[in-house]
């Protein structure tokens, strides 16, 4: 289940503020989340990405807090803090020793209704508020969603990202930002969620004496009266710009998180390309695009929202693929989920992989009330806890009828990106994120050293010198595994640069008489994931299971790191995907950007300049036999 405890205290204050509170006794911490009903659905023309502008502004100060004092007063009592806005809701949140909660109460209550809002300081944060907007642009990928979206929907704010059009972000004034804030940013429309190692109902006493206080707003209606009409056909729209490989993206309309339909859908969602989290590698898309060596990556994702959006599946070619033979395959496996009943193997597998994500998602305080108020925002609260049992209770049929239903062309948006450099290769056929929502980073922890205690790290040396770091947490259904060897790109020649990369990546696909397609089938069963990669000082080996699972994930990673099999048909595959990769980088201004600094900091001969990736000319040039004579 996502949350270990189904007791929930849930309360309203008489001002409508409502407040879920989770005891949760694993560590001495807790974590403190504000969310509020706005993000860019609840926009109107002309002030698109009004509500991330506001979020940043939040940390601009009150007649109370400085400008930028909040990051401060949280790192230095050991808290982490984080803001996210997205298309559905804004939140904020603070994870800190539980002893220092009341900082929590302090921040969100006084700027829930007291920021500033100063002329200066708008007109200061437009500069970066544009900056980011242009950054995405850069981004191909992005620039593909943003146009598929944008053609899908005609008339529902769906449509636009959460970011905003630059236009608007130009146009925007200080009382445009701060009528938003006013109208949205009240008990009226908030909640509160905190999980952590308190009483709850003492600290719902604290909570009202620190919200209690604060005048309710005049209520705003969750439905906001606009549906999208029913698509007549097919939609497609091309775009070219400078880009490493072609991009192939189709969405299709697909119904609200409310709906009974959206759980088989996700399970249909799995059974195309695997649970997330690094699983997938023996899901339908990803065997016949990227195991057969005609993309770098392939994928589905589909949105949990309040109202109807999209099921869509990217994939990025290589530089040389064929955007209409992508489509074709694509188009085939969606087929074959409407004609085709799925095996019964194959839909446990999607399904145990989604169950596993759902333990992995909400590991932690921070993610259990992520997931919580994620789910009041979108339906309910109480759905959270019931999502296995939907998943689980989901059928063949059901799948096939949600396919058939869902997935057809008439409510299709197919969109191309063709590299402007190359002109592309466009056949005969008729992965990145959307801006706002941004991924969590674990909780501040410390190494006691040479001593276990409940938090702590424990320091073990093996009789080979192999040193282990262990963490014990009974509460947790998984474990977390990774395996650092002083092994990456620094300790390669530079007429080898690339090669730890490789060598990595083909370690992870065939080892003691497994076939990469065993393994993966093996690992997707377990709805575990298992990865090696190489950075410029390490190469790292990574799992992640649940507990149950460990044995079985470590001797497959033992196995992959100690007895690679090196084959050369999976070298070919690695290869092509790390030119793609190269080719990707050189058209990405941050990744330029990043290669021209590190060169400059580090010049010739010191090899941290180098690029990771290498070059086209030396990664052609690599065999097999320098593969297993770098492992050795």
């Amino acid at each position: 289940m996502p949350v270990r405890s189904p007791d929930i205290l849930r309360e309203r204050l008489a001002n409508g503020l409502e407040v879920f509170l989770v005891e949760d006794h694993s560590a001495p911490i807790a974590t403190f989340w504000t969310w509020y009903r706005v993000g860019s659905r609840n926009e109107l023309p002309g002030l698109t990405g009004v509500s991330h502008w506001v979020e940043h502004m939040q940390f601009k100060g009150t007649e109370r807090i400085a400008k930028g004092q909040i990051f401060g007063d949280v790192s230095r009592v050991g808290g982490t803090l984080n803001a996210l806005t997205s298309q559905d809701w804004t939140a904020y949140h603070e994870t800190l020793p539980v002893d220092q909660l009341d900082l929590s109460l302090a921040i969100e209550a006084d700027r829930m209704r007291n920021s500033l809002f100063d002329a200066a300081e708008v007109d200061s944060e437009r500069t970066v508020i544009l900056s980011e907007r242009q950054g995405s642009e850069n981004r191909p990928a992005f620039a593909l969603y943003e146009e598929v979206a944008g053609t899908a929907f005609h008339a529902h704010p769906y449509r636009h990202m959460v970011i905003g059009y630059e236009g608007d972000l130009r146009a925007m004034t200080r009382d445009d930002l701060y009528r938003h804030y006013r109208r949205h940013y009240h008990p009226g429309n908030a909640f509160i969620v905190s999980v952590g190692d308190f009483s709850a109902p003492e600290l719902l006493g604290r909570i009202e004496r620190a919200f209690g206080g604060i005048a309710p707003g005049e209520s705003i209606l969750r439905d906001l009266g606009v549906k999208e009409p029913p698509q007549p056909g097919e939609r497609r729209v091309e775009i070219r710009k400078p880009a490493g490989s072609p991009l192939f993206r189709v969405a299709f309309h697909a119904p609200a998180a409310s709906s009974p339909d959206f759980v088989p859908l996700l399970v249909t969602e799995a059974v195309l390309s695997g649970g997330g989290g690094g699983m997938g590698r023996s899901s339908r898309l990803y065997r016949a695009l990227v195991a057969s060596g005609l993309a770098r990556g392939a994928g589905s994702d589909m949105s949990v929202t309040i109202d109807p959006y999209l099921f869509q599946v990217a994939v990025t070619g290589l530089p040389a693929s064929d955007l209409g033979q992508i489509e074709r395959v694509v188009a085939h496996e969606i087929g074959r989920l409407q004609s085709e009943t799925v095996p019964e193997a194959e839909l446990e597998r999607a399904k145990r992989q989604l169950l596993a994500q759902l333990t992995y998602s909400a590991e932690g305080v921070t993610n259990q009330a992520y997931w919580l108020g994620q789910w009041e925002i979108v339906d309910h609260l109480g759905r959270a806890a019931g999502l296995p049992e939907e998943i689980r209770s989901v059928s063949a049929e059901d799948v096939r009828r949600v396919a058939s239903d869902y997935l057809v062309p008439q409510r299709s948006t197919v969109g191309w990106l063709i590299p402007a450099e190359v002109g592309g290769n466009i056949g005969s056929g008729g992965d990145g994120d959307p801006a706002g929502i941004a991924p969590f980073g674990p909780v501040t922890w410390s190494i006691h050293g040479g001593e276990q205690n409940s938090y702590g790290f424990e320091r073990r040396k093996l009789s080979n010198d192999v040193v282990v770091l262990s963490q014990d947490r009974p509460y947790s259904q998984s474990v977390a595994l990774r395996f650092r060897i002083p092994a990456g790109s620094i300790y390669e020649e530079d007429s080898t640069a690339g090669l730890s990369h490789l060598t990595a990546r083909v370690m992870g696909r065939g080892s003691a008489g497994m076939t990469f397609e065993e393994i993966s089938d093996r690992t997707d069963d377990l709805g575990s994931s298992l990865g090696i990669d190489a950075g410029r000082q390490f190469l790292e080996g990574r799992i992640r299971c649940l507990r149950d699972d460990l044995p079985e994930m470590v001797g497959l990673l033992a196995n992959a790191i100690q007895r690679p099999d090196f084959p050369v048909d999976q070298i070919e595959l690695v290869r092509a995907e790390q030119l793609g990769a190269i080719k990707d980088a050189a058209n990405d201004t941050r990744a330029v950007s990043d290669r021209e600094l590190r060169r400059a900091i580090y010049p010739e001969p010191n090899p941290l300049g180098r690029p990771s990736l290498g070059t086209p000319e030396s990664v052609n040039a690599l065999s097999a036999a320098d593969a297993r004579r770098f492992h050795e």
